[in-house]
């Protein structure tokens, strides 16, 4: 799919907020506090292996501002190191691998699973196709390919402008950085379940 250049991102605090949603009315902008080392941009679960990128050029990758669009794609690698893969049986399957992608106060994006980006470009659709994460046996993390899930969020209460995050809540709204969100995901293998969590890191396709 491409060649990529990866920069590094800086550290912002995680900060959870227990208050309810409220939608609308702007009030007073908080800023996360400094100090926050980030989460791995590569984690490890045993054998498991698993990166997550959001490329800041991905408008001009899909020709389509998915962003506008309330949609937010996320580059995965994720493979097995070793031999073990012969007994895990790892695998990602579209019923059991409930991703989410958790931005810095908590709030949690859900997934949107390609097929159903509803688009009447069939250019679009096919591009989609193409990219998105295969649901299959875990290839060798040295040779696996990326592929991307897309995550859904409210405009009313999220607002994204290039890699500054404004989520409302309530009154307030906190200022976060896109690269201290968390993306979990779930791996099906022969011992059960296995969640993987990984940090987002930044990225830029080059054609």
């Amino acid at each position: 799919m491409g060649v990529r250049t990866v920069r590094i991102a800086g550290a912002l605090a995680l900060a959870i907020l227990s208050a309810s949603c409220a939608g609308g009315s702007r009030g007073e902008v908080l800023s996360s506090p400094q100090g926050f080392p980030g989460y791995p941009k590569q984690a490890q679960e045993g054998p498991l292996w698993a990166s997550a990128v959001y490329d800041t050029n991905s408008r001009e990758f899909f020709d389509t501002d998915f962003v506008a669009r309330g949609i937010l794609p996320v580059a995965i690698q994720i493979g097995v190191r070793g031999d073990e893969n012969r007994l895990l049986n790892a695998r990602l399957s579209g019923s059991d691998i409930d991703p989410h992608l958790y931005l810095q106060d908590g709030t949690a994006l859900p997934w949107l699973p390609a097929g159903q980006i509803d688009t009447p470009r069939k250019t679009l659709k096919d591009r989609i196709t193409e990219c998105a994460l295969e649901f299959s046996l875990l290839p060798a993390w040295e040779s696996a390919p990326e592929g991307f899930l897309f995550f859904a969020f409210d405009p009313k209460r999220v607002e994204i402008d290039d890699t500054v995050i404004l989520s409302r809540t309530g009154e307030i709204e906190r200022e976060l950085d896109l690269f201290q969100s968390l993306l979990g995901l779930t791996v099906t293998t022969e011992a059960g379940p296995v969640q993987i969590f990984v940090g987002l890191k930044p990225g830029r396709w080059q054609r």
